[in-house]
């Protein structure tokens, strides 16, 4: 190995870059190799299977798992007009301080 790397070194250039891009390539090459090995081994051993197939601890069907979305929604909608209805019926202005002076919308300083 170290007579042909010294026989490299005494190519030109090009024949240099060459001979390092396909050292290169080799040797990542055999990495991905040795890594698929591994991950073919891994993905054998793995068990897929579900542990509990229980009712309660299956997946919700898509049935389900529409009606509870559309019903949480109902309740932030619900509860946002229970809000909103709340707002529009308080009858007191709301309170503004400017600089130690408190005043409401009724009673606004002249500029």
């Amino acid at each position: 190995m170290l007579d042909y790397l010294e026989k490299l070194r005494k190519k030109p250039e090009p024949e240099r870059r060459k001979a390092a891009f396909l050292i290169a390539l080799s040797v990542t090459l055999a990495v991905a190799l040795i890594w698929g090995i591994g991950l073919m081994f891994r993905i054998q051993s793995t068990n897929f299977t579900f542990v509990d197939n229980s009712p309660e601890k299956s997946m919700p069907s898509f049935k389900q798992t529409m009606s509870n979305f559309i019903d949480q929604v109902s309740t932030i909608f619900s509860n946002a007009d229970q809000n909103t209805d709340q707002a529009t019926t308080t009858n007191a202005a709301p309170a503004v301080t400017v600089s130690g002076i408190s005043t409401t919308s009724d009673a606004m300083p002249n500029q």
